[in-house]
């Protein structure tokens, strides 16, 4: 399509299942083959693991690299280190924002008392950071779009597009201003972007592949075949991604 892409939805490092290629090298490679210019990664380690390592070691890994960007991990459940993080690397330029997850790795609802108090902290103390990236699915959707609501403020990204939910997602990001769908998912379905952009609007939708988790082929494929205007997929892909984050060319 020869079109600028940024990917708001990428990872540093391997996970606990098999993983394909998670070195930083690697990263930058499957990028250079997609004509992704830019991405953000999310520390692998920092979600299943070791928070102030991992934050640590992509503050690090990014520092020296045009094309990459930062999301600060964030644990509710070690909320006095969690907001020394927050305290340490929101105001480096890299960090574009918060990546949040739920249920299953932290074993914490996503409306939970410990992501309010980060959210409360982002408004108050760094408001030039307020874009948060939560891993959405299934009853997570619905708690999102209430999260929303509190905080106005805040622009929130919905991961994978709220995977099997992605009706309700669409719907309430038709609903709310300050909510974005990210369309990496398992379920690639036909018509998912064209009911999208009929629902919520192409500046609602944001470009991410889950790599290495997922090969970015499937979300652009996607995107690519859906029938929607050109100037949608320009948006999608690139624009709208660089006007949330505040990315500026290398």
């Amino acid at each position: 399509m020869n079109i600028k892409i940024i990917d708001v939805h990428a990872h540093q490092g391997k996970w606990f299942i098999l993983t394909h290629k998670t070195g930083i090298s690697d990263i930058l490679a499957i990028m250079r083959n997609y004509e992704i210019e830019k991405a953000v990664l999310s520390s692998s380690l920092a979600i299943i693991n070791d928070p102030e390592a991992g934050n640590r070691d992509l503050a690090q890994t990014v520092k020296n690299q045009p094309e990459l960007f930062a999301y600060l991990m964030l644990n509710p459940n070690y909320m006095d280190l969690s907001l020394r993080e927050m305290a340490r690397y929101l105001p480096n330029e890299k960090f574009v924002g918060l990546k949040l997850y739920s249920e299953g790795y932290i074993a914490q609802p996503l409306d939970c008392a410990g992501h309010y108090r980060f959210l409360e902290v982002l408004c108050e103390k760094y408001p030039n950071k307020n874009v948060v990236l939560f891993h959405c699915w299934h009853e997570s959707v619905s708690k999102l779009i209430g999260l929303a609501r509190s905080f106005s403020g805040v622009k929130f990204i919905m991961g994978h597009m709220g995977g099997t939910e992605w009706q309700e997602a669409v719907h309430g990001a038709a609903k709310a201003e300050n909510i974005y769908l990210e369309i990496s998912s398992g379920y690639p379905l036909r018509s998912k972007i064209e009911d999208a952009v009929r629902i919520a609007g192409a500046n609602k939708i944001l470009y991410g592949s889950d790599l290495p988790l997922l090969d970015p082929a499937s979300s652009l494929g996607m995107l690519v075949d859906a029938e929607i205007s050109a100037d949608a997929k320009v948006r999608i892909l690139y624009g709208n991604a660089r006007n949330i984050l505040k990315l500026t060319n290398p």
